[in-house]
């Protein structure tokens, strides 16, 4: 919305604000001037001010205007953010005020009711992880689609680049039917808004140019010839810009990509001889050489050990971050490549959409045409040799499938399939990776509060982080709740086969069972003793090509879709009553425990870990994407994951031996599904306090990079400065007007046990 000026008005024995929409001068009662004073008048037109500034979401607001209730309810007066609820509420009218009235009707209703609505739907939610390449697509897809129809959606779907950086959901036998009649099913995609894409391409380029120099420094070291040394490097810089360090975004294999190298190291010329000082004799020099400024940096490297830094490439390009120069033509030349392909799929399939919006199509899964349509939404490796193959996959921002799947209707529920991105994807230290990989994994989780996980691997490889991300879950509550499913049977028993010297005619039922015996011997029972002493019988075989049925009749007892009604089948829940703990204290058992004490003390020792100064534990474009995803009040990336933090925190405290013996003893045989809510809740708590409520700082931290005005620090480089500022941050940001850090988590526990409570209510009341 456009900017709003305010003005703060005594008007008719009210304080009031008066402010412009359209045009159209608007007025909004603060309160009486008999029961308010100016200065609390004051603070509240402040509070709206910096929301309006902030351009908060209006699903931020509610969120925001529910935790204060919540607050009030722990003996709070609402304060454990920083906006009143009367400012928020004055905001939402401004800002929002076609949806206003809505929400304020909405909100006559007990929290109840509202819970109750959203719950009657009552979906079984399953969360599908795993590494990349562990066969997650593979198997959701197996489970919903013919084999015909697999030939339309493998080829694309199961070769999507690691920079496809979103969930794809698949909604089975949904309640809401967007499927158009004669179809089976149909695809719901968003796109990024030009903004979100803008940063993408810069930080793209940023990261091209800084391949650009470490090209140059390492082909240096073992190679005289300057053409050559060029040359690797221009491939290094086209190769980059298929896929950026963090694997969160890419072109792909494009023709542009050389062009666009060449530009970027045409734009480092430029850059390095303003950056490192120009004069009419250097300039002389480069007239007649245009490779002068490249030469004389090969004999920094090779003979004086130069160190040029990320930050000292990041400035010989931001340099140049304004309209007109090379960097934003090279930006704009990548835009509109992007856009290209957006109009070529817009007239081939006749869809109304741009950028930042949602276009829905249907289609039948065994149709011929389905292949085309998938592939150039998502990509597809094996057409994009083709000269004319296009695809939309780097304007992705989020996508759902939604498909008709006549045998499953009998299981009368409607299941969501999430396929999560591989939670090892990017190149990253290896000291971190399970840190990273387990973060993934819970906000996977804290994103989708699924009701089972189902955690892919293959029989075949040794996975390093199963057991890891296993003893994890089981910590948050989900210990019956995930299940193993280890992929490529056919490869083994395949290769049996092989072994023995049999042909396909030679193998019977016998052989088959003998087969699978020694597969559960070899690479389940054999597996860590710990892992099978969580999962039980929860771990599972799995053809997920669904072809081994076709050679031994019992095997397909191992296809996706048989192993997945096995994993629902056992899914039974049973009647959950949460009214018999009304009377539990559950504040004292806190306190007793000293939970938030201790949990508090571990969010302070970590944030040097959250927020590592070692350039190597975090580069300038993790932490970039990080700011934004938390500008964007995503929990979080890498390692910077504020609220989720607070959770494992917590977890491991309700993991302690003498805690979770008393937890046990409060709630008996519903201790883990309770556990299992209330740290969800704990996550979503703490993500209003630690971050929905900072949105106007992260947005300072990146406008540092345009802006040196944003910079606190200009004797460190930027990414310290910003690594500085976000430490100080979440360093002091849970002590507030007076209150002790632990206070304020001990509010946050209790709006999490409120909120639990009423989750169990609700699903009491719906059984």
């Amino acid at each position: 919305m456009a900017e709003t000026k305010l003005n703060l008005i005594l008007d008719g024995g009210s304080y009031k604000i008066s402010y412009s929409i359209g045009g159209k001068q608007q007025k909004a009662t603060i309160g009486n001037e008999k029961i308010m004073s100016l200065l609390a008048a004051r603070n509240i037109s402040n509070e709206i001010e910096d929301i309006l500034d902030a351009k908060y979401s209006m699903e931020i607001l509610e969120k925001m205007h529910r935790i204060n209730e919540d607050a009030i309810k722990c003996g709070r007066n609402g304060r454990v953010i920083k906006y009143q609820n009367r400012s928020i509420e004055l905001a939402m009218k401004i800002m929002y005020t076609d949806l206003y009235d809505e929400w304020f009707e909405k909100h006559q209703k007990s929290i109840n009711d509202v819970l109750g609505d959203l719950m009657g739907l009552s979906p079984l939610e399953i969360l599908n992880v795993g590494c990349t390449a562990a066969g997650k697509t593979r198997f959701i897809l197996g489970v919903i689609l013919s084999a015909k129809g697999l030939k339309n959606f493998v080829p694309s779907l199961t070769s999507i680049k690691e920079t496809t950086a979103c969930f794809i959901i698949y909604h089975i036998n949904s309640l809401i039917n967007k499927i158009s009649d004669d179809k089976n099913f149909c695809v719901e995609v968003e796109l990024k808004n030009r903004d979100e894409l803008i940063e993408n391409i810069k930080g793209l380029i940023i990261e091209a140019a800084e391949e650009y120099i470490e090209s140059i420094k390492n082909k240096s070291k073992d190679e005289e010839n300057l053409d050559c040394i060029r040359k690797a490097a221009i491939l290094a810089v086209s190769k980059r810009l298929e896929m950026n360090y963090d694997k969160t975004f890419g072109l792909g294999q494009r023709k542009i990509n050389v062009d666009i190298a060449n530009e970027i190291e045409k734009l480092m010329m430029i850059g390095m001889m303003e950056f490192y000082g120009d004069s009419k004799s250097i300039s002389r020099n480069a007239d007649t050489d245009e490779a002068y400024i490249i030469k004389q940096l090969i004999i920094e490297f090779n003979k004086n050990g130069l160190a040029m830094g990320s930050d000292d490439i990041f400035k010989i390009v931001g340099q140049y971050e304004e309209n007109g120069s090379l960097f934003i033509k090279i930006v704009d030349e990548v835009f509109r490549e992007l856009m290209d392909d957006l109009d070529l799929f817009k007239k081939k399939y006749e869809v109304d959409t741009t950028i930042g919006q949602t276009f829905c199509l249907s289609g039948n899964s065994e149709d011929p045409s389905t292949l085309e349509l998938v592939s150039h939404i998502f990509g597809n490796k094996g057409m994009q040799r083709l000269e004319d193959f296009y695809c939309l996959e780097p304007l992705l921002k989020s996508a759902e499938f939604y498909f008709n799947v006549e045998n499953l209707k009998s299981f009368g529920r409607e299941i969501i399939m999430t396929d999560s991105v591989g939670i090892n994807q990017g190149q990253k230290d290896s000291a971190r990776l399970k840190e990273i990989v387990t973060n993934r994994v819970q906000e996977a989780i804290q994103r989708r509060k699924p009701e089972i996980i189902i955690y892919h691997t293959r029989i075949l490889t040794n996975d390093d982080y199963m057991l890891d991300i296993i003893k994890n879950l089981n910590m948050q509550g989900y210990g019956k709740k995930a299940y193993i499913v280890a992929g490529r049977l056919d490869t083994v028993f395949q290769d049996r086969v092989t072994t023995d010297g049999l042909e396909i005619g030679d193998i019977d039922e016998s052989y088959f069972r003998e087969f699978i015996e020694e597969v559960h011997h070899t690479y389940i029972e054999n597996d860590s003793a710990t892992l099978n002493t969580i999962i039980e019988d929860r771990y599972l075989v799995c053809d997920k090509t669904n072809s081994l049925g076709k050679r031994v009749v019992s095997a397909s007892e191992y296809h996706s879709d048989s192993v997945f009604k096995q994993i629902i089948q056992n899914n039974v829940e049973r009647s959950f009553s949460v009214s018999k703990y009304n009377d539990v204290n559950f504040v004292e058992f806190l306190e007793s425990n000293f939970i938030c004490s201790n949990v508090y003390k571990q969010y302070l020792a970590h944030i040097p870990e959250m927020i590592p100064l070692n350039y190597n534990k975090m580069r300038w474009n993790t932490l970039q994407k990080a700011i934004e995803i938390l500008f964007y009040n995503g929990f979080g990336f890498d390692v910077l994951y504020p609220a989720i933090n607070v959770k494992n925190f917590i977890a491991v405290e309700l993991s302690k031996d003498e805690t979770k013996s008393a937890f046990e003893k409060m709630f008996g045989e519903d201790a883990e599904a309770i556990k299992r809510r209330y740290l969800i809740e704990v996550a979503d708590a703490a993500q209003i306090v630690l971050v929905s409520e900072y949105r106007t700082f992260m947005s300072k931290l990146l406008r540092m990079r345009y802006d040196n005005e944003f910079r606190t620090d200009l004797s460190t480089t930027m990414t310290n400065d910003r690594k500085y500022n976000l430490q100080r941050l979440y360093s002091t940001c849970l002590e507030r007007e007076g209150l002790h850090g632990e206070y304020t988590l001990m509010i946050v526990f209790r709006i999490a046990w409120i909120r639990t409570q009423q989750f169990f209510e609700i699903l009491e009341e719906n059984q």
